[in-house]
């Protein structure tokens, strides 16, 4: 999709992730379902704009406990 920001994957929160990381979260995965967060690019701005700064470097990036 076009003009969407992805947040999740599989429950794995994905925000703040560079592009190589994102990548190495999604080779990881284990079978072939893959179930994404997505958010529209105008909303994703207005949330960040809102964020303060110092909160993404303090982001839990952790495996979700299912």
């Amino acid at each position: 999709m076009t003009d969407h920001n992805l947040l999740e994957i599989n429950g794995k929160n994905v925000i703040g992730m560079k592009d190589k990381e994102i990548t190495k979260v999604i080779q990881g995965i284990q079978g072939t379902a893959l179930n994404v967060t997505i958010m529209p690019n105008f909303l994703y701005s207005h949330m960040v704009k809102e964020m303060a700064t110092s909160l993404f470097g303090k982001m839990d990036h952790s495996e979700p406990d299912f």
